[in-house]
């Protein structure tokens, strides 16, 4: 994945399910627990993580970021800049970023898709991991706020 996105951080969000595709039935079809959880770890969580909306800063955002710096400044003894941390882990966030990927399609049309299916290769103990892993993509974006409704 890193090398596709070195090469193609456009990719459609269909080549990139295509690519998937192998490792999403690997998961549902392996007995070996390690490799499950390997391929969790190693190939969808980061992408799921590294892909979704990011949520625009607010102004309790800024707040935050005033208060960490007033501690950098007075408390902590000279660690790292709080915003020089916001900018490395910006820097830390960006592999694995394809642009045309978004996480609530995939997750619904390919991983809940091989969950839910009855195809005769996956095996019904591993269908919960697959479950799981559309619950943790769904998790992943965040929800839109609302607005509280007042009534005079």
């Amino acid at each position: 994945m890193q090398e596709l996105n070195k090469s193609d951080s456009q990719a459609s969000l269909e080549n990139l399910a295509d690519l998937l595709e192998p490792f999403l039935k690997a998961l549902s079809a392996i007995q070996n627990k390690e490799v499950q959880e390997r391929i969790s770890d190693k190939i969808f969580k980061p992408l799921l993580e590294n892909n979704k909306t990011v949520r625009e800063d607010t102004e309790e955002d800024d707040e935050e970021l005033r208060k960490r710096e007033h501690y950098h400044r007075h408390v902590d003894g000279g660690k790292l800049h709080p915003r020089t941390q916001r900018e490395i882990q910006a820097l830390l966030d960006q592999k694995y970023i394809f642009s045309a990927f978004n996480i609530l399609i995939y997750a619904q049309n390919y991983i809940l898709k091989m969950a839910s299916s009855t195809e005769e290769f996956i095996l019904e103990s591993n269908r919960e991991n697959v479950y799981s892993l559309y619950d943790y993509a769904i998790e992943l974006e965040p929800k839109p706020e609302r607005e509280e409704l007042t009534f005079s």
